[in-house]
């Protein structure tokens, strides 16, 4: 006859077995952690998409019971490779932006050396430094002491850079500023202008005057004056710093004395358009004398390369 001991014995598990939460399955494994280690490390080949992915199930994941680690390295690689992307994006970006901009700076250049060009076919002459007034001859000097107030040599250009409805708005016997000269310094020229402020009508097209150099303040200067070679003389430079482009105002040429600072300040390089309509990038490291050679048209110098 059974009795309360028995029943007691009954009630208790078999030998080798363990109660309650015991019969419960292991826990099963984290799916969610092997694919964002996997998305991780094909994020590498195949984009930011696939580290973006990794890195939400990765979030997801590390919540789980197991499969915390592969979570992490999940998290960890998806996070880095679609940085990489990212930065790598914005530095691809960059180069192209920079390799437009000098594409067109040089073509620029090439535009204004080809339109002083066709000046010259027209007149006989390179265009004069400032603008003359109807009643001074193109080929003779002018002997004005002052020409501070003068327009520059950029508006003899406008006919032949396709700006002649500009070039007609212009009173050439008044001053640069004079009223109605003045407004016209607001009007964008393209090939003036900087590629990375297009909207900003100052220049930093200049030339170099007298001494020499490829343009004269008093006179006029003929290709056939060029006597060191059209391709070792410098035409037009990027300046150091921009000016009204309506206005007569260019960098004196001192043989003996110091060169103004060229190109634009964060950058290494400047642009000159030489004699023969070629354009060249030149490191603001250049010898000084190769330099002033370049600028002179008669020196008589052997210039070394620019570039």
């Amino acid at each position: 006859m059974p009795t309360d001991r028995d029943d007691d014995r009954d009630d208790r598990p078999p030998p080798g077995r363990r109660s309650d939460d015991s019969d419960r399955p292991p826990p099963s494994g984290n799916g969610m952690a092997a694919a964002a280690l996997i998305l991780g490390l094909m994020s590498l080949f195949f984009g930011p998409l696939a580290g973006v992915l990794a890195v939400i199930l990765g979030l997801v994941a590390v919540r789980k019971p197991t499969g915390k680690g592969m979570a992490v390295a999940g998290l960890i690689t998806g996070g880095l490779f679609t940085g990489a992307w990212v930065c790598g994006s914005f530095f691809a970006v960059g180069l192209v932006r920079e390799s437009a901009a000098r594409r067109q700076t040089s073509n620029n250049f090439k535009q204004l050396a080809l339109a002083a060009h066709n000046y010259e076919s027209a007149y006989g002459v390179m265009p004069a430094a400032f603008v003359r007034r109807p009643n001074e001859s193109p080929w003779q000097p002018v002997n004005t002491p002052d020409l501070s107030d003068r327009l520059g040599w950029r508006v003899n250009l406008l006919p032949y850079l396709e700006y002649e409805n500009v070039y007609r708005q212009f009173d050439t016997g008044k001053p640069w500023d004079a009223p109605q000269n003045r407004p016209l310094a607001d009007v964008v020229v393209l090939p003036y202008a900087d590629t990375d402020a297009r909207t900003d009508p100052s220049t930093r097209v200049r030339c170099f005057l007298d001494n020499g150099a490829m343009f004269d303040s008093r006179g006029t200067v003929r290709m056939v004056d060029v006597t060191d070679g059209t391709s070792n003389t410098i035409l037009y430079v990027e300046g150091g710093d921009k000016v009204t482009w309506t206005r007569f105002q260019e960098y004196k040429f001192d043989p003996n004395g110091q060169l103004p600072a060229l190109g634009k300040p964060d950058k290494p390089t400047f642009w000159v358009a030489m004699g023969d309509g070629s354009v060249r990038s030149v490191r603001k490291s250049v010898n000084p004398a190769t330099l002033k050679a370049a600028i002179t048209r008669n020196g008589g110098e052997v210039t070394p390369p620019l570039d």
